[in-house]
């Protein structure tokens, strides 16, 4: 990770206020994940700024390009661009001694080759995944070798605790006064983000989550396999839903797979011939286990889903109707929608996908993601939901072909989803660009005493 600059500097700058996602690299619609671990390494940085008299700074000629502006006592540096962020390397906070100086493992050079110098002074900007931060700055005590490094800051962090990721830069229009007038340790909290953001979360929590994340997979992988199972005997996907002679919805495509899930008792238990939340049916819900569980969701009640297919005239998994008869109801298994029928493209349809227990959907209601009049968009009420694994906010989905496939919010916009929910819609997909991302501002004032450090957004 450390040999990716702008990738790291994303993760350290940008999560001091959006968290940092990992965004899934695609040609095409369908994007493979990335299977990356979360360094989730909580910091605890101070509150307080200790104060160190300094003369007035010499007056500065203001300079200004698109990432950095100098005006008198204050530099604003545009977090989004780096080419002029005066990147000296990268690494890992690994202790700190008496003295206030930071061992740096881990250490990366940007790939534009910086020579950092020592008894030089630079900025250092330290984050945690979590979104907390502080910015300081020092000099170099012994300059990287062998990917470690030794930094000192001005004055000592006394709260630091476990390890953060470091970035250490001096933005090329900055002169010696002005950085010489910064002091002070200055802590950064993720305050202010926006809907779209991860959540904050515990270095634990994060750790947790990244750790399921591949579990999650596996389960939706092999509720893949089950999928393609019942259509190797049925020669057709399972109906999303069928309808009772009441015209109510009786059955979900969930009870219809669990032969394929080593639950042919539960299966057999089951009455097809009474709705869902009949008193024999209900009396099933709490034997289900966690097959339908995203282990994300520690101790979640397993009478709930967290996954959800897309039901609709037009999607993988159509409606059927039967007279509430045995009979009838072994006929309508066969009224699925098979795969030679996908014109878009099996690797194009979305199938299924995760949901958030809040949305409390038993597993064998039959309630899922209805396309028939419209698609909600995610995390909206009705639709899919995104899930923090350690590495941002993403939608986890399982497509026809039966390859997992992760996508950023602002990779599948409510336009791309309604294409891709369609099994034979015949659109032109394209991947949707991501969209820019808010500037974020690290405005520094220099003013010995009054020095200060924030990040702001536009």
């Amino acid at each position: 990770m450390f040999r990716n600059l702008i990738a790291f500097v994303c993760l350290v700058s940008l999560a001091l206020l959006t968290g940092c996602s990992s965004e899934p690299d695609s040609a095409t619609p369908p994007v493979s994940e990335a299977e990356e671990s979360a360094e989730t390494r909580e910091m605890n940085a101070p509150a307080d700024v200790s104060a160190i008299a300094a003369p007035e700074p010499q007056a500065e000629t203001a300079t200004a390009n698109s990432a950095v502006v100098i005006e008198g006592k204050t530099l604003t540096l545009n977090m989004n661009e780096q080419s002029v962020m005066g990147l000296q390397g990268m690494g890992m906070i690994d202790s700190q001694n008496e003295e206030g100086v930071l061992s740096i493992a881990n250490w990366a050079d940007p790939p534009v080759g910086a020579e950092p110098e020592l008894d030089k002074e630079y900025f250092l900007l330290a984050a945690s995944r979590s979104g907390t931060g502080f910015v300081s700055k020092g000099v170099f005590e012994k300059l990287p070798d062998n990917s470690v490094s030794a930094f000192k800051l001005d004055q000592k962090l006394d709260d630091l605790t476990g390890i953060s990721h470091v970035i250490i830069f001096r933005p090329n229009d900055v002169s010696d006064e002005f950085i010489k007038n910064f002091q002070g340790n200055f802590s950064i909290n993720a305050s202010g983000k926006s809907e779209t953001t991860a959540e904050e979360l515990s270095a634990e929590e994060l750790s947790r989550r990244a750790a399921t994340q591949s579990e999650t997979r596996n389960r939706m992988k092999m509720l893949g396999l089950a999928f393609h199972n019942y259509h190797d005997i049925h020669q057709c996907f399972p109906p999303g839903v069928i309808y009772g002679p009441d015209g109510k919805p009786w059955h979900s495509w969930r009870t219809l797979l669990l032969p394929y899930l080593e639950k042919q008792n539960l299966y057999e238990m089951y009455d097809f011939t009474q709705p869902w939340d009949s008193e024999d049916n209900i009396a099933l819900l709490n034997q289900i286990g966690d097959v339908y569980q995203n282990l994300v969701y520690e101790n979640a009640d397993t009478s709930y889903t967290h996954f959800a297919a897309v039901v609709g005239k037009k999607a993988a998994l159509i409606d059927a109707e039967f007279d509430g008869t045995t009979s009838g109801f072994e006929a309508s298994l066969n009224r699925g929608f098979g795969l030679r029928d996908m014109l878009d493209g099996t690797s194009n349809t979305l199938l299924m996908g995760t949901v958030s227990p809040e949305a409390k959907i038993y597993w064998s209601e039959p309630r899922d993601l209805f396309i028939n009049s419209r698609v909600a968009a995610l995390d909206e009420e009705g639709g899919f939901s995104t899930i923090n694994y350690g590495n941002g906010e993403s939608l986890m989905a399982l497509f026809c072909d039966g390859s997992i496939q992760t996508f950023t919010k602002d990779r599948l916009d409510k336009t791309l989803l309604e294409k891709l929910v369609t099994a034979s819609g015949g659109e032109l997909i394209q991947p949707s660009e991501p969209q820019a991302p808010p500037r974020k501002l690290l405005k520094i004032k220099a003013d010995g005493e009054n020095s200060s450090a924030e990040v702001v957004s536009e």
